[in-house]
């Protein structure tokens, strides 16, 4: 039995279906920022800091627009740089389980083109977006989680 390609299976998809999956970038981009500012929120609730608030969707701060933050109060405790790296922590996991899922069960993709986009979408290009635009906050703004992870550790 052929093994079909994962190409081939994206080749199956019709323009229209790319058109409607460009539509749901908001909405990919809403479940990266749910992802990240709650892997933040529970990696800070963990280390027993009170989680004040997290924010989902974009918004106006004094330093300009954010896409979304979680904010806790230490107590004057330790903060480990895990707090920060927390998103990363679940992107990793995020990937691991797209890899396997894209590659077993023995899924018929072909039939379901359009799920094995959205899974590929989900798994393996938000994680890599999460990463390249917090990294460039850091390089550019010296702003945002690596930044943060930096100063813990006296970079």
């Amino acid at each position: 039995m052929d093994q079909i390609t994962p190409i081939e299976i994206l080749k199956a998809i019709p323009l229209w279906g790319y058109l409607v999956h460009a539509a749901l970038i908001p909405l990919y981009l809403t479940i990266g920022a749910v992802k990240h500012e709650y892997a933040h929120a529970i990696a800070a609730a963990l280390q027993g800091f009170r989680i004040i608030r997290v924010r989902v969707l974009p918004y106006r701060s004094p330093e300009g627009w954010q896409l979304g933050k979680a904010e806790w109060h230490t107590f004057g405790l330790y903060e480990s740089a895990h707090t920060y790296l927390a998103p990363y922590y679940a992107d990793a996991v995020l990937f691991g389980v797209g890899l396997v899922t894209l590659n077993s069960f023995g899924i018929k993709w072909e039939a379901i083109p359009h799920v094995f986009l959205t899974t590929l979408i989900v798994t393996t290009l938000l994680p890599a977006v999460d990463f390249v635009y917090n990294a460039g906050k850091w390089l550019l703004l010296d702003t945002g989680d690596f930044a943060e992870i930096a100063r813990k550790v006296g970079v």
